[in-house]
């Protein structure tokens, strides 16, 4: 299980990757990777996926510079955060919390 504390000190460390999709959907949703590393260094985790078949990963909430409300889903190796995807949660399938799904899947 991927930890809070753990995922910021390498974020502060720079032990940070973009992937190739992360910066694609960087680029679509207009989101800067400041913002990206704001979100890790206040968010907190709300969704584990610790059986992705590529890395141990997470979902978190944070927040971006200006305070807007993202959420960076992240892959991390032991050594380097890899930044899969961000996005700004859509209030149809999150609700009021920006923690909870409305339809599980």
């Amino acid at each position: 299980m991927l930890d809070i504390s753990q995922l910021r000190a390498f974020n502060k460390k720079g032990h940070i990757h973009f992937t190739q999709h992360g910066v694609e959907k960087l680029e679509e949703r207009c989101l800067k990777r400041g913002d990206v590393i704001n979100c890790i260094n206040t968010g907190e985790i709300i969704e584990q996926y610790e059986n992705d078949v590529r890395l141990p990963s997470c979902l978190i909430l944070g927040y971006g510079a200006d305070g807007t409300p993202l959420h960076v889903c992240v892959g991390f190796d032991g050594d380097v955060i890899h930044i899969i995807t961000a996005y700004c949660p859509d209030k149809n399938l999150w609700y009021d919390d920006l923690r909870t799904r409305r339809n599980k899947p």
